[in-house]
């Protein structure tokens, strides 16, 4: 394919995939040209290409030698890139693009499509070049929930000082969020961009405001609603409105001598730089922990809604029985009950005006009527266990309805030998009670 021809096509039918077969070498791509000559593309080509159209493309499959590291530069915009660690034979090529397109077509993710490439390779006895397709995925943002970390905005004029302002960013912010890939800075004019990143850093100066003085109004919108890092190369006087109130990092002073503005260099750039680096770090981390709040808090708000749908219309008496032994754990269970609403019933206590024989006839009785009998121990021996289950299995004969449920739990993996037809048995340590409890409860609902 021509290389003029690759942003038409693109823009034309916006695919998901997209595949390059050809000819690499280390750092390029090579196409034609309109003269049927070899136009090697570089990487910083390719970076601007896919950065614009990383909205809709999903995979990038770069079969080329010496394509890993241009698949490496594609990754910080798709999510799912595959480049040629070194040279790679045209038949192992086309191995690998057989199973990895079969794989796909028919369903299976792009993790799966790439193992199902590489299998085909060593199907065919290629062993040596099985692990030549180097596979990259999109690099994660440090906030959650977002694509971008940062949005850079700048004005074209100031592309280059931009990218090298970003570059140093990119180092800092990797050491001082320590995290080695774990954030995202866009740069670049898709605005649309804007509303998948967690904040804004804008480059200001007389030629931004000239070139983006039409979108000032979406600029402003997205600033309403998140942090906004403003960043001057140059006195912008008037400032655009939706950047009055923020406090500028200036990289730039007014020579008197010269009587112009000039940016400032050396030492200065890196101290401004560096203050820079600190506030957006700070409010990174300010932004995450907002974010984890916040899951914690949905996670919690889903936890109760799905207890409060999982007990509604229960319509159930459940007789919590354990030994005198432990009653302490017949306490931790209590407000679990009472949490989720349900009625229970507790052994009589022993005491001088209660005989022993008025607590056995009690505990048949609650047997008997109640809906659900919870068996719980920790602290009395297996021996005691199985001889209520006896008990239950007796007395169900003399019950009008079924038990819904026996639920035995335990501290310790004891072997209760006994298996009881149309009874359920949960095995559940007491620390996991919390975890368990949903189970019981969805069994007094059947």
């Amino acid at each position: 394919m021509k290389v003029e021809d690759i942003q038409q096509e693109i823009i034309q039918f916006k695919p998901h995939v997209i595949h390059f077969s050809g000819h690499g070498k280390e750092g390029a791509l090579a196409f034609s040209n309109s003269e049927e000559n070899v136009n090697w593309v570089d990487i910083e080509a390719l970076r601007g290409l896919f950065e614009i159209i990383a909205t809709h493309v999903e995979c990038v499959v770069l079969n080329a030698c010496y394509s890993e590291t241009q698949a490496e530069i594609i990754s910080e915009y798709i999510d799912y890139v595959i480049g040629m660690e070194i040279k790679i034979g045209d038949i192992a090529a086309e191995n690998f693009s057989t199973g990895f397109y079969t794989a796909l077509f028919n369903g299976d993710d792009y993790l799966t499509a790439y193992e199902h490439g590489k299998q085909a390779i060593r199907l065919a006895g290629m062993d040596e070049q099985v692990d030549i397709p180097k596979l990259k995925k999109r690099r994660q943002t440090f906030v959650p929930n977002f694509k971008h970390d940062v949005f850079i905005s700048f004005a074209d004029a100031e592309k280059q000082w931009a990218e090298e302002l970003t570059d140093y960013l990119r180092k800092q912010l990797r050491q001082k969020l320590e995290t080695a890939d774990g954030f995202q800075l866009y740069t670049g004019n898709d605005l649309q961009q804007l509303e998948q990143s967690a904040s804004l850093l804008v480059i200001a100066s007389p030629a931004y405001c000239e070139q983006y003085q039409n979108r000032f109004a979406e600029l402003e919108k997205a600033a309403k609603q998140r942090p906004v890092f403003l960043v001057e190369t140059d006195m912008c006087n008037p400032r655009p409105e939706f950047l009055r109130g923020f406090t500028p990092h200036k990289f730039w002073l007014y020579d008197e001598a010269a009587g112009m503005m000039q940016k400032i260099t050396g030492d200065s750039y890196f101290a401004k730089a560096n203050e820079l680096v600190l506030a957006i770090t700070h409010q990174l981390k300010e932004l995450k922990s907002q974010q984890q709040h916040e899951k914690a808090v949905e996670e919690q708000r889903q936890q109760q809604q799905n207890a409060r749908d999982i007990n509604s219309d229960i319509d159930a008496l459940v007789f919590l029985h354990s030994s005198p032994e432990d009653l302490s754990l017949t306490a931790e269970i209590l407000p679990l009950l009472k949490e989720n609403g349900i009625d229970y019933m507790l052994p009589l206590p022993r005491s001088e005006t209660i005989k022993a024989e008025e607590i056995c006839q009690d505990i048949e009785n609650n047997i008997r009527k109640c809906d659900a009998v919870l068996i719980i121990y920790r602290e009395s021996s297996p021996v005691w266990i199985r001889d209520q289950l006896i008990s239950c299995r007796t007395l169900q004969r003399e019950r009008k309805t079924p038990l819904k449920i026996i639920a035995v739990h335990k501290a310790k993996q004891d072997d209760l030998s006994c298996s009881l037809k149309n009874f359920q048995i949960y095995d559940c340590p007491p620390d996991d009670v919390k975890k368990y409890f949903p189970h019981f409860v969805e069994a007094l609902k059947k």
